[in-house]
């Protein structure tokens, strides 16, 4: 929460429990018109996670894994993160679950990921990600501006 509160253009809202989402970041824009957010799902451990590859390892053989939850996950219309953070270390990672990516041609796509290889999760990587959503909504403002 600290990291993205530390952005002014960022603000957070928390999800209902039965939403499958802990987080809801609206990434607040100079006027009105289009809302652009992304959902984060919150998981923590007591293990250490002293790197990216801990993190996969830990990810993967959670029952968050796609490979024990398959198509049982919840899906959204719009960008979503999973933050994993060790309590022992206060180290934190990220992974797309829903990745947001514009095809060549600009149009808007949203791939579940697959892959949970993980990220560290720092200021920088949060500006990566706010980055990647806002080009994403962009991207989608305008494909539906043109329908």
């Amino acid at each position: 929460m600290v990291q993205f509160t530390s952005r002014s253009d960022l603000q957070v809202s928390d999800f209902p429990e039965d939403a499958g989402l802990d987080l809801l970041v609206r990434i607040v824009s100079d006027g009105p018109g289009y809302q652009k957010f992304f959902g984060v799902k919150l998981r923590s451990t007591t293990a250490p996670l002293p790197s990216a590859d801990r993190a996969t390892r830990y990810l993967d053989s959670t029952v968050f894994s796609r490979k024990h939850e398959g198509k049982h996950l919840p899906k959204y219309s719009f960008p979503v993160i999973i933050l994993l953070f060790s309590m022992q270390d206060d180290k934190g990672y990220f992974v797309w679950s829903i990745e947001p990516l514009v095809t060549e041609s600009g149009e808007p796509r949203l791939r579940m990921n697959g892959d949970m290889s993980c990220a560290t999760f720092n200021r920088s990587t949060l500006g990566t990600i706010v980055d990647r959503v806002n080009v994403w909504h962009d991207s989608l403002a305008a494909l539906l501006e043109t329908a």
